[in-house]
């Protein structure tokens, strides 16, 4: 049977007027028909015309002579001849006989001439073994051998077959209990429409049984995903448009099922896989967990579901643990029991996973942050033995690289089979896989030049389609330290004009990203400056360093001429900075402000207030500041720098402001810094302290309070004294590791404690210095001055083939003030490069993936044994 047909049988325009359609006749039942002989003459111009249907016919010659059936479509053949479609009646014999429509090669829908058609018009409607089924505004409930043909199943061989199939036709052919059942099911499930499901509901909800109430979400579920699919595209019939989803929740009927379904008697027996399954699948698609209306319903009948999971999740297969997975996910649903059993399926069957489900499953995990590593592996290696990374398409891709960035966990092997994948699968990369994909390489560490290079292309190739994306890019290449400056160029193009539709995240990524790889101009600088100053309350702690960070990097580099116009973005960025520590102070994790400090003190920008509140909660909380040598020691040069007296202000920076406490509770910090080193004991008053710190950060300390004068202090001369003299017990203990810049700031700050020197002291200091050649090595010098000397011959060598090179077709058109290193000559039959990249040799790979999977365990180790 055609889909035609049986969509004119189901649905078509003959079913108002077949009224008890395809009712079957129990044994024995004497219908009372009064019989017409048709001829074709008379069937022309009469009743059975093509406007004739639903007319009841008995069958004259054939087969099926004395079967009765309803005429449900008309046509002319070729012949001219009309012939009637006819559905014939299911004709039950003796107990033990098989009704003809189950026996193989039967079709109960049939094409007669109409010579061989009696009509018979019934008195009386014959009498139905089955209940009562409504037909209510064209939609009914169809008999098992209506949906058998309607579904376009072969017919069963045998009748305990079709039993079983259609949920309890009894042997003679009625409709029993369960009939009604699947009969229910099934016209949901065949629905086309929202509307056709809430009426189908609102006629027959009575007959509901508790198991029916999956069904009718199963197909409002798709119907409402099917209606996302359909929006924007102008649709040619009207009744064909569907529903979406927030017409659905308003709607009372489905609030009506909603409500009905949260009740314990309806709920309660629903424990079948199927049927679970079909709700949780049902509330992703309808995103009930962000609808306000419905939150009360939705989780209480979730709460039910979930507790209910981990029993029927060894019952699903492979393919539908994937997507209950994602649904899972979707909502948000967190249990540790349902992500427990979904895990130890995947562990016990991994074989049965194949490319669809796997990135299902990693990116499910990572929505809801289950960062199981047993499980996580065992896919990845699953994935990679069975070489199911090579047939991920470019959305799989991201989704796998994105969950393992997300939950933080490194595999080496992996990423590098992601990243071939990556390099092959680039030209088909969308806008969502540019912004991802670099993403999770760079915050995993893995740096793979070939990968970026990739995507590089990638990003060029897609920057019309590109919205939000390039916050992501920009932050991945500038965190790998990838400046392909033709990159940013394409990317800036576009994004220039959609910076008002960018987050606050998204617009100090851009700036950090940008800065610190130096690719700002001024233009550039005005359209960011005009969007972070509409956003700029919006901004948050983390989103004020980045974008302080990247003007820092861009303001020192080839911007730092351009200061002044982005002094009014810094002033405000500030005033935010001191929102946010007003707000929350408690919660902002010190290296925020310590990075903001030190921005600030780069650009040499002071806010007096900003300072002031900075530098009084490092001192609160100064015992986990000096946790991390490092950050105190940038810490302490920010506030120095910053406390600095301006002129006509003074000479020293005052003790009692909160600035010269950190200071002078540095010198605390230093002096338990030095005795820790040389394995002194501790002082009574000094500070406690986390890790021991290398010598160029105790000189870095040991500088920064010398220039700003709380070095050496007057009132604890001796004291002092003794802290300056193990100062030089370090520099000779660790001379062989201190680098050109820490000798010269001990250098320049040497006459700031000369003259509380005694003699003798004076003089080691002198032994020191006089050996500073030998530290450095006279090798270092000399091989500086090649260095400088082969940098002057190469500029005049560049100068020299510039010249030459303008001469040459492809460089006539460029201005004369453009750079020829910043130019890249294409091939278009070779692959976009970026001069300055040195090309791989084929076969091997630019990055080691494993030496830093290698080297993130051996940092974590190291804080564990710290802790």
């Amino acid at each position: 049977m055609t889909g035609r047909s049986a969509a004119r049988l189901l649905r078509g325009r003959g079913r108002e007027r077949a009224g008890g359609l395809g009712e079957l006749r129990p044994p024995g039942a004497v219908a009372v028909d009064k019989e017409t002989l048709l001829t074709e003459t008379e069937s022309a111009s009469g009743d059975l015309t093509e406007d004739g249907l639903g007319a009841r016919v008995r069958i004259l010659s054939g087969r099926y002579a004395t079967c009765e059936g309803v005429v449900v479509d008309t046509r002319w053949d070729a012949k001219g001849q009309l012939k009637l479609y006819v559905r014939r009646d299911c004709r039950v014999g003796e107990a033990e006989s098989i009704p003809p429509e189950f026996e193989p090669g039967h079709d109960r829908m049939w094409w007669y001439p109409v010579a061989s058609l009696r009509r018979i018009a019934a008195k009386a409607p014959p009498p139905s073994p089955s209940p009562p089924l409504s037909l209510i505004e064209g939609i009914d409930i169809p008999t098992a051998a209506d949906l058998r043909t309607a579904a376009n199943m072969p017919a069963p061989a045998s009748f305990p077959m079709a039993s079983q199939l259609f949920g309890g036709l009894d042997r003679q052919g009625q409709v029993g209990e369960r009939g009604v059942y699947a009969a229910i099911k099934n016209s949901l499930l065949n629905a086309k429409t929202t509307d056709e499901v809430l009426r189908f509901w609102v006629a027959n909800r009575n007959r509901m049984e508790p198991a029916n109430f999956p069904h009718a979400l199963s197909r409002l579920g798709r119907s409402v995903k099917e209606a996302g699919r359909q929006s924007g595209r102008r649709q040619s019939d009207s009744r064909a448009r569907r529903t979406t989803r927030d017409e659905l929740l308003s709607d009372k009927r489905f609030s009506d099922i909603m409500t009905e379904l949260a009740q314990p008697d309806t709920i309660g027996p629903l424990d079948g896989p199927s049927h679970l399954f079909s709700i949780v699948i049902a509330f992703a698609q309808l995103a009930l967990h962000k609808a306000p209306a419905y939150e009360f319903v939705y989780s209480a009948i979730m709460r039910d579901v979930t507790s209910k999971l981990p029993a029927a999740v060894p019952s699903l297969s492979m393919k539908l643990l994937a997507r209950l997975a994602w649904a899972l996910a979707k909502l948000g649903v967190r249990e540790s029991a349902v992500w427990d059993a979904i895990g130890q399926e995947i562990t016990d069957a991994p074989d049965q996973m194949n490319e669809v489900d796997y990135p299902f499953f990693v990116h499910a995990m990572g929505s809801v942050g289950y960062k199981n590593e047993a499980v996580l592996s065992l896919m990845a290696d699953e994935a990679l033995r069975r070489d199911l990374v090579s047939q991920l398409n470019p959305q799989g891709l991201s989704n796998v690289a994105w969950a393992h960035a997300k939950l933080g966990i490194h595999n080496g092997r992996l990423f590098q089979a992601l990243g071939e994948q990556v390099i092959s699968l680039s030209s088909r990369f969308r806008e969502q896989e540019v912004g991802i994909i670099p993403w999770a390489f760079a915050t995993l560490g893995y740096f793979d030049r070939e990968v970026f290079r990739a995507l590089g292309r990638a990003a060029v190739e897609s920057k019309k389609y590109l919205t939000t994306q390039p916050a992501q890019v920009a932050w991945a290449f500038a965190a790998a330290d990838m400046p392909q400056a033709h990159v940013f160029k394409a990317m800036a193009e576009e994004m220039v004009w959609q910076l008002d539709r960018y987050t606050a995240k998204q617009l100090s990524q851009v700036i950090w990203g940008y800065g610190k790889l130096d690719h700002i101009d001024q233009a550039l600088l005005q359209k960011l400056t005009g969007a972070v100053l509409q956003k700029v309350s919006t901004f948050k702690m983390v989103d004020v360093m980045m974008t302080l960070q990247g003007l820092a990097a861009s303001l020192t580099g080839s911007m730092q001429h351009h200061k002044l116009d982005a002094l009014p973005l810094v002033d405000a960025l500030a005033q935010s900075a001191v929102r946010c520590l007003a707000e929350r102070s408690a919660d902002v994790p010190p290296h925020m402000y310590i990075n903001i400090l030190r921005s600030l003190a780069e650009m040499r920008v002071k806010d007096e207030e900003l300072l002031d509140l900075i530098a009084a909660i490092a001192y609160e909380q100064r015992q986990s500041v000096v946790e991390t040598p490092a950050a105190f020691g940038r810490l302490i040069w920010a506030v120095r720098t910053l406390a600095e007296p301006q002129e006509g202000e003074g000479d020293e920076i005052e003790a009692d402001s909160a600035a010269g406490r950190v200071l002078v509770y540095a010198r605390e910090v230093l002096e338990t810094y030095v005795n820790r080193m040389l394995g002194a004991p501790a002082a009574a008053d000094g500070a406690a302290c986390g890790s021991t710190p290398s010598a160029a950060v105790v000189l870095s300390l040991f500088s920064n309070l010398l220039e700003s004068g709380v070095l050496p202090n007057p009132e604890a001369m001796a004291r002092d004294m003794r802290l300056i003299d193990r100062v030089r017990q370090i520099v000779v203990a660790a001379a062989d590791d201190l680098t050109r810049f820490d000798w010269e700031k001990l250098v320049d700050c040497f006459e700031l404690f000369e003259q509380v020197l005694s003699d003798e002291e004076r003089d080691q200091w002198f032994d020191i210095f006089a050996n500073v050649p030998r530290f450095i090595g006279p090798e270092d010098e000399l091989a500086a001055m090649r260095e400088q000397l082969a940098l002057e011959q190469d500029a005049e060598a560049q100068r020299r083939l510039e010249e030459e090179m303008r001469q040459r077709p492809e460089y006539s058109h460029l201005p004369k003030g453009l750079p020829l290193d910043s130019v890249v000559v294409v091939d278009p039959n070779d692959s976009l490069t970026t001069q300055g990249d040195e090309e791989e040799p084929s076969g091997r790979r630019g990055f080691d993936y494993e030496a830093r999977d290698r080297q993130v365990v051996g940092k974590e180790s190291a804080r564990g044994g710290r802790r």
